[in-house]
């Protein structure tokens, strides 16, 4: 009886235990993100950096809207799509016009993929 109670106790705390998802940083995000932008944008150096730059300052602004108590989840999502249309702007302006495309492209299966239900606030999280 008490080894059947105890093999309970580890399946159930197995599953709880695996159902949790680590919080990523801004840090973290950005850097999984430039990777990301990196490996399929095929980037040079100098893009990596930039891009780097830009993903960590919007991270950094969206981890701290959402933290931000001050606004309602409606601003919330408003300001974080903001911060998004301008990473995308400050991409423009670092890729080149095929790169720029093939992100845009990716952008739009990415979208489809997830049916358009996507929250704006982890569409950088999912390129």
């Amino acid at each position: 009886m008490k080894i059947a109670i105890m093999a309970m106790a580890l399946l159930v705390g197995g599953i709880a235990f695996g159902q949790e998802k680590a919080a990523k940083t801004p840090e973290q995000k950005a850097y999984s993100l430039t990777t990301k932008l990196t490996k399929r944008l095929d980037l040079t150096e100098g893009q990596v950096a930039q891009i780097s730059e830009v993903n960590t300052g919007i991270a950094m602004k969206n981890d701290g809207i959402r933290t931000n108590t001050s606004f309602t989840q409606e601003q919330k999502k408003e300001i974080i799509a903001s911060n998004y249309e301008a990473a995308k702007s400050m991409y423009k302006s670092i890729l080149t016009g095929e790169q720029y495309t093939k992100f845009i492209a990716l952008e739009k299966e990415r979208m489809d993929k997830k049916g358009g239900a996507k929250s704006t606030e982890e569409e950088l999280d999912d390129l």
